[in-house]
């Protein structure tokens, strides 16, 4: 692909400042000085949060040119420690010394790529050359605000293909023709939508076309070593996604609904699409609107606030997008007292297992973004209802401690989840009756009281072989049930030290 010519951009002192904080190192400057022909451009991130005025950034990567691989890397290794894992393609992991990031900054040679035509990600061949016009490197790259560069020695913004333009448009424009970009890397499919979620951007329209067109191309495989596998891996795109659903849910789910990309990779939640509900509990619509607005839930300020959150987590996330996949598959009509009615007995189980099958098959416990537990999510769905069919101040306290204190399952999660699916639940077209769910927050926080603050409750106050030792019993399951019992008088509060215990057990 040709490279446009540079255009140069005036920046803001203050984007300036910004940008030059991520080149301030001695090694750059020791190579400006040391090697006079040579020049330093700060590309990718940096530049693209500087020029929307976001101060997040924490990847810095950088490109040196003018001078070859090996000297360059010699030099580095003065001034760091430097990972050669990127030798073939001219990229080198660097940790300057007084680093004080966990991750290295990358460092690269100007370099041209050539996509195989498989749409891998890794599908390329890479050719180094330290003499590459700045262009031409900026010419391979995805979308038009990654192909900016910063010219550390002349100081100035080099900006060939006008992605600070598409900044101030909120516009996502990949680097040329969008056919062309996007077929040599097809997770850049799913990148675009991430960017769309993360920065509230608009996808410009023909590569909205042609990531609809290309969405089918996701599931494509190839045989490695007599093993099929993905040409698009699964991780790399449950990558992908996962960080899109943190940035922006619903604006995620909508736009792979709008582009084929949940029919390609999960079409199991389109079926809640037309799966309608009964009026009298969902005048909100059907499975999809409710779930549509259970995750619209998730951004609301008094939402937040309640549950202490600066964003939900991811686990969350997932749960509430996933609640109520199982209804459509558990729909039956049933008549009750000469009525007949829309039920949807067991969803929450069988939603879990639907779940289950989708994250083992899209990876998302692989991610190395995130801590994803397939059981915990798995947990969270199957338990949904908990607080819509039980009275707290019926269930016993030891029942309330294996959900809502267990340290390996999250009680917090599991409320947030039904207070989100209650508050997108219109019975009668009116707010959901929250009254119960709120007894639920009372009788938690009663419980907590006892954890003096802490998420866990107090250790019991006696084991089993204390139980064993008052009654001069031996072990079996009768030991058992007795500490059951007796954790529920010290949950309860008629229980608080040892001597009580004892006392109770000898009574018992």
């Amino acid at each position: 692909m040709t490279y446009q010519p540079a255009k140069k951009i005036k920046l803001t002192p203050k984007q300036k400042r910004q940008i030059e904080q991520a080149a301030d190192f001695e090694f750059v400057r020791a190579l400006l000085r040391d090697f006079p022909k040579s020049n330093v451009y700060v590309v990718g991130g940096t530049v693209r949060d500087a020029l929307m005025d976001r101060a997040d950034t924490k990847d810095y990567d950088l490109v040196a040119a003018g001078i070859p691989a090996k000297k360059l890397a010699s030099y580095l290794g003065r001034f760091g420690t430097l990972n050669l894992v990127g030798r073939n393609f001219g990229v080198y992991k660097f940790l300057p010394t007084g680093w004080d990031f966990k991750n290295p900054m990358d460092i690269a040679l100007p370099r041209r790529e050539y996509a195989l035509g498989t749409g891998g990600y890794r599908d390329f061949e890479v050719q180094s050359d330290p003499a590459l016009p700045i262009e031409a490197d900026l010419a391979r790259r995805d979308f038009t605000w990654n192909a900016m560069a910063y010219d550390i020695r002349n100081k100035i913004l080099i900006d060939p293909w006008e992605g600070a333009a598409d900044i101030k448009k909120g516009l996502v424009r990949t680097v040329g023709d969008p056919a062309e970009r996007l077929k040599e890397d097809y997770s850049r499919l799913l990148r675009a939508i991430r960017f769309a979620a993360r920065f509230n951007f608009e996808i410009e329209p023909l590569a909205k076309k042609t990531i609809h067109k290309l969405a089918p191309q996701l599931n494509n495989e190839r045989a490695i070593n007599g093993k099929k596998e993905y040409v698009a891996p699964r991780e790399t795109l449950s990558a992908e996604f996962l960080k899109s659903l943190a940035a922006d849910s619903v604006k995620t789910i909508k736009l792979y609904d709008e582009l084929g990309i949940l029919k390609a990779l999960m079409p199991e939640l389109l079926k809640m699409k037309n799966c309608e509900q009964p009026y009298a509990w969902h005048a909100e619509g059907d499975v999809w609107q409710h779930t549509m607005l259970t995750l619209e839930n998730l951004k609301k300020p008094m939402y937040l606030k309640k549950f202490n959150l600066k964003t939900p987590g991811t686990e969350l996330i997932l749960a509430v997008l996933f609640h109520d996949i199982g209804k459509p598959r558990k729909a039956k009509n049933i008549t009750e007292n000469g009525k007949k009615r829309l039920v949807f007995y067991e969803h929450d189980e069988e939603g879990a297992k639907i779940f289950r099958r989708i994250a083992e098959r899209m990876k998302f416990a692989a991610s190395p973004d995130f801590t994803v537990k397939i059981e915990r999510v798995e947990w969270l769905i199957c338990n949904h209802l908990l607080s819509w069919n039980n009275d707290p101040y019926k269930m016993r306290e030891t029942t309330l401690e294996k959900y809502f204190f267990n340290p390996k399952f999250s009680g917090d999660d599991l409320l947030a989840l039904s207070f989100a699916d209650a508050m997108a639940t219109k019975p009668n077209g009116k707010n959901a009756d929250m009254r119960n769910l709120k007894r639920f927050f009372k009788k938690i926080r009663e419980m907590k009281k006892m954890a003096a603050g802490k998420k866990i409750l107090p250790p019991p106050i006696l084991d089993g072989n204390d139980i064993m030792r008052i009654l001069e019993m031996v072990p079996g399951p009768r030991v058992g049930e007795i500490l059951n019992l007796l954790r529920e008088e010290q949950l309860s509060g008629r229980i608080k030290d040892k001597k009580t215990a004892e006392q109770w057990l000898k009574k018992l």
